[in-house]
């Protein structure tokens, strides 16, 4: 069975293509919120040697140089969102608060922000008018306590990162190449120790769930014909979730994978086979309320149709969607698909299970 509908179908698809090319895809309504706040844990690594001008590389096999792993929560004031001449939205940033902790053969490791100067950034969007990705920063200033002495950096350290989501899920802040921090004991401002390399990793819990059923429907504008479908075997798919603010029954969420296969059928007996994948960092950002009665995903998807590959953009699923239990997730609507017009796809998740190594994103 061909999946063109008969002789127009070429002349729709260059038609639909020709309007995606024009026509500005919307904003997500789930990006760059208002002035607010964002908690979540982190994790650090930082290399430390007390080699002034920092000669050696960040290797943990050095005697010379210490590496330490610490774990803790981070809290980042967010300003309004302003867009200046050139489109790019952008809005400010503050750490206010940051406590990570470890250890190492000195004693108990603690970096907190410092109490006397901010550590200010900004986030940005890296296309016009597009929310992700984002170059997203920080001038770092902070308190390094290990064992009884505590240092602070005399200059500020920029951490960078590009960030597909608000929180920045798993996405590492660095600094620049070849960076060397003096770090002074605390009232002082001779440098006796320096940090040569510095990873802030943003953390969030994350499930890797089964697509235990899954259909869509499709028609043909114009005509009577249609086709309906389902999964022929499990599939597979990642969330991702943030941090709750106090007293808040709402996390941002976001779909960061799915997977599955299976067949559609026309009323006359024909058969083509589809496949429904996320494209890898995309960003299908949405939010879960409630602990799941009310959930929302704004879905970036690749439907294949045969030997045919479309792009969907956009597409608002809605449902209910528990952590724990799983859940459903539907669009019903209208979305073309060439000479097709997507009329519904339904998403059935199962419970959480161990999500396989290498999965995007780390854990």
């Amino acid at each position: 069975m061909s999946l063109q509908p008969r002789a127009r179908a070429s002349k729709i698809l260059v038609g639909v293509l020709t309007l995606l090319a024009v026509v500005p895809v919307p904003k997500s309504s789930f990006a760059y919120p208002e002035a607010g706040s964002d908690s979540f844990d982190s994790s650090a690594m930082v290399f430390f040697t007390p080699v002034p001008g920092c000669p050696l590389a960040p290797d943990a096999n050095n005697s010379l140089v210490q590496k330490v792993t610490l774990k803790g929560p981070t809290t980042v004031q967010r300003g309004a969102p302003e867009t200046p001449p050139d489109g790019h939205e952008t809005f400010e940033t503050e750490i206010v608060e940051l406590e990570l902790s470890g250890t190492s053969p000195l004693g108990p490791v603690v970096i907190r922000q410092d109490d006397n100067r901010r550590t200010l950034g900004r986030v940005t969007q890296q296309d016009a008018g597009k929310d992700f990705p984002a170059d997203s920063f920080f001038d770092v200033f902070v308190d390094v306590q290990i064992g009884p002495a505590t240092y602070t950096n005399i200059d500020p350290v920029r951490m960078a990162s590009k960030i597909y989501s608000l929180p920045p899920h798993a996405f590492a802040y660095l600094p620049p190449p070849g960076t060397c921090v003096p770090l002074a004991l605390e009232g002082t401002t001779v440098p006796t120790l320096w940090m040569i390399h510095a990873e802030h990793l943003p953390l969030t819990t994350r499930d890797c769930v089964a697509v235990t059923n899954a259909s869509l429907m499709l028609s043909q504008p114009g005509s009577t014909m249609s086709m309906t479908g389902k999964n022929d075997g499990p599939g597979s798919a990642q969330l991702i979730y943030g941090k709750a603010p106090q007293g808040s029954q709402t996390v941002d969420t976001e779909l960061v994978a799915m997977s599955l296969t299976g067949t559609l059928h026309d009323e006359r007996g024909g058969t083509i086979p589809f496949s429904i994948k996320e494209p890898p960092r995309t960003g299908s950002f949405g939010k879960l309320s409630g602990g799941g009665p009310d959930s929302f995903f704004d879905v970036f998807i690749e439907v294949q149709l045969g030997d045919q590959s479309f792009g969907v953009g956009h597409l608002p699923m809605r449902g209910s969607h528990n952590p724990q239990a799983g859940g459903k997730l539907t669009f019903q609507g209208q979305h073309p698909l060439g000479g097709w017009m997507l009329n519904r796809l339904d998403v059935d998740f199962g419970a959480p299970a161990t999500c396989p190594a290498g999965s995007y994103p780390p854990a």
